[in-house]
């Protein structure tokens, strides 16, 4: 019987809202299913990872784990892990030991700053060089999160921000090497790799994202989800620097001022409320609106209802400057939304001409005309046979070929 270890600590942190937390739950629970469809059980066996310090946030609750599925849990780095701030600062410096790691003939991956094992074959999934790429947006966040002011002070500091960028650069290289094979989730993630961490293409293998199944066990709507009174445009996702939500804001402003009754609204883990808002443009742009009574801040929403405010949306606005692969805009495409987004990145790997694409400068013109013109929404037997081709049981399928073949 061949072992496969999946590390779970991603359910277990804020990545659990965020695409890399959505990718885990697929991947894993499709994954066991597969294995019990292709009467595989006899011959595989799992081993789940999980965090030491968040054994009350058992990630297995988001999985639907077969009964016929052989299973055990591992605690990882136990002795390890502090939460001081000289304990972060080490783990991107030092490889991480991944406990018992080695009674797993294969090892699943889903976030590289967990580490992978050396000691077992390592299938890693990469999603994107954002941080890196978007070194002067992701940095200051990062500082604005720590509460020592004298800490604060030092990483400010240009020199501490450049070594701290080297480290960060080496750290996800080193990763990549240790892995015996990388899942990236689009080819545009792959060239990403390739040119800035000198990893060889061989490799890499490229495998997109799937939509359409809901796995997750605690998708069930809540009480509270109610769709807005007006006519509204829709976001969801998080907030970090290349996301220019504050411009949509400004836009949906003079759009008010222009006429428009419509609502914006923002759905995703960060927008709870103002002040769990971590850019300081996006709040400040809030704050500051006329019309901020009609910003609803939904937080964290359900699969059933974010479903709902996708159907319902004048379209689906996503303004994002990069992407590794854009899954809300899929997710947004597969629920009958217009989509309104930059033309850049994976986004237009991923959106084809089934997007109305936009830039920071047109944005308030673009939508403002779609509104306007009172466009159809692009879905036609062309689109719907496109977004067929992304399942996540075709995509875990290829993801069980990459561990058979080690």
């Amino acid at each position: 019987m061949k072992t496969i270890g999946i590390d779970l600590r991603t359910l277990q942190s804020d990545s659990q809202y965020r695409g890399i937390g959505e990718v885990t739950k697929q991947i894993t629970t499709n994954l066991l299913k597969l294995i019990e469809e292709q009467e595989k059980t006899a011959d595989y066996a799992f081993n789940f990872y999980v965090d030491a310090y968040q054994k009350n946030e058992d990630p297995k609750r988001y999985l639907d784990i077969p009964e016929s599925i052989s299973w055990k849990e591992y605690i990882v780095n136990e002795e390890q892990f502090e939460k001081s701030f000289s304990s972060k600062i080490k783990k991107y410096i030092t490889s991480q030991k991944i406990a018992n790691s080695e009674k797993s003939d294969v090892f699943l991956q889903f976030d590289f700053k967990y580490g992978v094992p050396t000691d077992t074959k390592t299938v890693l999934v990469e999603y994107d060089l954002i941080p890196l790429l978007f070194w002067d947006r992701y940095y200051p966040t990062f500082i604005s999160k720590k509460t020592n002011a004298l800490v604060k002070f030092f990483m400010n500091n240009f020199v501490f921000s450049s070594f701290f960028k080297k480290v960060y650069k080496h750290k996800r290289r080193r990763v990549l090497l240790e892995a015996k094979k990388i899942i990236s989730i689009s080819e545009t993630t792959k060239n990403d790799i390739i040119q800035h961490l000198k990893i060889k293409s061989e490799k890499i293998r490229s495998i997109y994202l799937g939509i359409g199944e809901n796995t997750d066990v605690l998708s069930k709507k809540a009480e509270n989800e109610k769709l807005p009174k007006k006519p509204y445009l829709f976001f969801v996702g998080g907030t970090d620097g290349r996301r220019e939500i504050d411009r949509l804001v400004t836009a949906f402003e003079k759009l008010r001022e222009a006429g428009h009754d419509i609502q914006l609204v923002l759905a995703g883990s960060h927008f709870r409320s103002i002040d769990t808002i971590e850019e300081d443009k996006i709040k400040n742009a809030i704050q500051t609106s006329q019309h901020k009574k009609d910003i609803l801040l939904l937080g964290f929403v359900s699969n059933g209802f974010k479903k709902e405010l996708f159907e319902n949306s004048i379209a689906f606005i996503f303004p994002s400057l990069y992407e590794g692969f854009g899954l809300p805009v899929l997710e947004a495409l597969y629920n009958s939304a217009s989509v309104i987004a930059y033309d850049n990145s994976a986004i237009k790997e991923i959106g084809k001409d089934f997007i109305y694409y936009t830039s920071s400068k047109t944005m308030l013109q673009d939508i403002s005309d779609f509104i306007t013109t009172s466009q159809e929404k692009k879905i036609r037997l062309e689109q719907e046979k496109y977004i067929a081709k992304f399942r996540w049981k075709l995509t875990t399928q290829q993801y069980l070929k990459e561990i058979e073949k080690l």
